[in-house]
């Protein structure tokens, strides 16, 4: 602002008013017949300098009376101050700068532990495995191979949760896994793994166990010596849930299942090697030995 005076200054003022305001200029009445002039340059309000309290065109902020430097959030020059140690709030009007939304950062699935729920006898049919402790998972499998299979038999079981995703299980049905009479007992093994949206096979922890053929199952030859190349019958009771594609293989006693007698064996449905349509709890098949001498033994098998 600035005051232009007549050139006599030494009046003094009894009366102030405004009248016949003529552009930029308010004449002030002194005496009626003394004039000093005050100029508004511009006058408040006309919104086109830094201090009006108007965010003109060109200015960040303008908090009028209010303008000054730190911690006031306006400088005297209309500019946001960017005060030491904090972020100024900025003036009326002005474009606040955009927080940037920070990227979620991925967290991997895990687990406390896998446990079975205890040994289980072969004519349960069912063992429940679980996973514990899980934080993070979408979804858990529980791929599960018994030793005498050596993994010919592996099948991933889908986990189940209805707990929140806390504890996990898998019903394991052992009738899909191999199984010979010639052991009492076996071990299965179920390894554990989890998933989620950004992550895949992370390892938890195993869930072992034993399983023991029931003592219902019996298999037998008849006679239990015969000439090379001679024949017996073979004889199997107490099965439980059979397939058709259940079978019965030669060997010779302590080899592998993969060292079958020049690769004889049948299916317990057909007596052959094509599976036949009704499964056999009992039943019982001719067989031809070889015709090299020595021990051999039959085993049944789940498939």
């Amino acid at each position: 602002m600035s005051v232009r005076a007549n050139p006599d200054p030494t009046y003094t003022v009894r009366w102030f008013g405004c009248g016949n305001v003529n552009g930029n200029d308010c004449n002030v009445l002194i005496d009626k017949d003394k004039i000093i002039t005050v100029v508004f340059d511009p006058p408040p309000g006309s919104g086109s300098v830094c201090g009006d309290g108007v965010v003109n065109s060109g200015e960040q902020c303008d908090t009028g009376v209010n303008n000054g430097l730190c911690p006031r959030t306006c400088s005297y020059a209309c500019t946001n101050n960017t005060c030491s140690g904090s972020t100024p709030t900025p003036g009326p009007g002005a474009t606040p700068t955009p927080t940037p939304t920070p990227t979620p950062i991925p967290i991997a699935p895990s687990c406390l532990s896998a446990t079975p729920d205890g040994d289980t006898v072969y004519s349960n049919s069912i063992r429940r495995v679980y996973a514990n402790g899980v934080s993070n998972a979408t979804s858990v499998l529980f791929p599960t191979w018994s030793d005498p299979g050596g993994q010919n038999d592996l099948i991933w079981y889908p986990g189940t949760t209805n707990d929140g995703g806390v504890t996990w299980y898998a019903d394991i049905n052992l009738s899909n896994h191999g199984i010979g009479t010639w052991q009492s007992s076996y071990n299965m093994n179920t390894h554990v793994y989890l998933f989620n949206s950004n992550y895949s096979d992370v390892w938890c922890d195993t869930a072992n166990f034993i399983s023991t053929a029931p003592v219902g199952i019996s298999l037998s030859a008849f006679p239990t010596s015969v000439s090379s190349g001679g024949t017996v019958t073979v004889t199997w009771s107490g099965v439980i849930n059979p397939k058709t594609t259940d079978w019965i293989g030669l060997y010779i006693p302590a080899t592998p299942e993969s060292s079958r007698v020049d690769n004889r064996w049948f299916y317990t449905s057909s007596c052959t090697n094509t599976p036949g349509v009704a499964v056999e709890v009992n039943g019982s098949c001719s067989f031809t030995m070889p015709s090299v001498s020595g021990d051999y033994e039959f085993r049944l098998f789940r498939n």
